[in-house]
């Protein structure tokens, strides 16, 4: 018996370890689907929202975009968003992105280069990341149809993107400010 209550009290050990290893739990609601929202620390939470597709105004493109933001109480953080075109450009090198909102344009001048992959008989997945700061993304978010336009080629938001934004909106922003 002694042995048994022994094997029972190790293994119980080794499986409170393994949960406390992980390091970043799902909070509440915050499973699968367009945003997931985790637990990093006290009063902080990682929140993931994405992929976003924006409307290609030019044929045979694609845009997409994903968020990161870190939500912590009483602290203003920058969002990352990296995002990803589609393209039969090969030579596609942006410098620069804008957001065209009704209300604001937001100019991003630092544009970070992930990737660069062709595919398929000529087409291009560029892959690429910059920030904006948390208050412009709310207003991206709450934004009808915003234009993005990188690289000389322009994206807008259409309804997907509106339902998808009011989706961010509500489970990460709403209560941010």
């Amino acid at each position: 018996m002694k042995k048994f209550v022994c094997k029972y009290v190790v293994g119980l050990l080794v499986v409170a370890l393994i949960v406390g290893c992980k390091g970043v739990r799902p909070a509440s609601g915050g499973g699968g689907g367009l945003v997931q929202v985790f637990v990093k620390g006290k009063d902080s939470l990682l929140c993931h929202a994405g992929p976003i597709r924006y409307h290609s105004l030019q044929r045979g493109e694609r845009f997409e975009i994903d968020h990161t933001y870190l939500k912590v109480k009483n602290q203003r953080n920058n969002v990352v968003c990296n995002f990803s075109v589609y393209t039969p450009d090969p030579s596609f090198r942006p410098e620069q992105l804008s957001i065209l909102l009704k209300e604001k344009r937001i100019e991003v001048s630092s544009i970070t280069k992930f990737y660069a992959e062709g595919f398929g008989k000529k087409k291009y997945h560029h892959r690429y990341s910059f920030t904006v700061s948390d208050i412009d993304f709310k207003l991206w978010m709450l934004d009808e149809s915003p234009i993005i336009e990188v690289g000389g080629k322009r994206f807008e938001g259409k309804r997907p993107f509106r339902k998808d934004a009011h989706q961010v909106y509500r489970m990460i922003l709403f209560d941010a400010f």
